[in-house]
């Protein structure tokens, strides 16, 4: 949690606890939300928790993303969100990308 605030970002004690009972690992997801940050990626919590929960680490997938989708969207399902809908980004928090 200290990590998560000092790197800035938006997740709270309770999205961390929630991801830990659940069978996460909140620390690796921690660190792979400060990785996607410094690479350039916009990631959100659900994606990072979403890629530890199915057993797949999500540092290695932030690691593994290509140069060339620096600045891309992430989906909230986990994953890059497709080309077209990368400008519907900063429309609604909550639109479900398929």
């Amino acid at each position: 949690m200290v990590a998560a605030k000092m790197a800035g970002l938006d997740v709270s004690a309770i999205e961390l606890e929630a991801h830990a009972l659940a069978g996460g690992d909140p620390r690796g997801v921690v660190q792979a939300l400060i990785a996607a940050r410094h690479e350039g990626l916009d990631m959100p919590f659900e994606a990072a928790a979403r890629f530890d929960l199915a057993g797949r680490d999500p540092l290695r997938e932030v690691e593994k993303e290509p140069a060339r989708r620096r600045g891309a969207v992430w989906s909230r399902r986990g994953g890059p969100a497709p080309a077209e809908h990368q400008r519907l980004r900063g429309t609604s928090p909550w639109i479900r990308f398929s």
